[in-house]
């Protein structure tokens, strides 16, 4: 999971980072087994995954969307396996 950092300056706002929960492909907030779904789908080019949610789809963050991801979500879920 990360978290933006926002810092004020003299004139205006930057914000570093994006927020985002890993392992939660589809985006709706929450990790799921519909997520390793999606991310199974889209390994087999029968569905995608968005944009904006593709780093976060990345469960190990090894820089790649793969089955593997989808296998450490199902581990998370099963309580054999944490991500992040």
């Amino acid at each position: 999971e990360t978290n933006d950092t926002t810092y004020t300056v003299a004139n205006g706002t930057v914000t570093l980072g994006s927020a985002f929960l890993r392992g939660d492909a589809d985006g709706n907030g929450v990790v799921e087994i519909a997520d390793a779904l999606l991310i199974q789908r889209y390994k087999a080019d029968t569905a995608t995954i968005a944009a904006e949610n593709q780093e976060a789809a990345d469960a190990d963050a090894n820089g790649s969307i793969e089955i593997a991801d989808a296998l450490l979500i199902q581990r998370y879920k099963a309580d054999t396996a944490t991500i992040g």
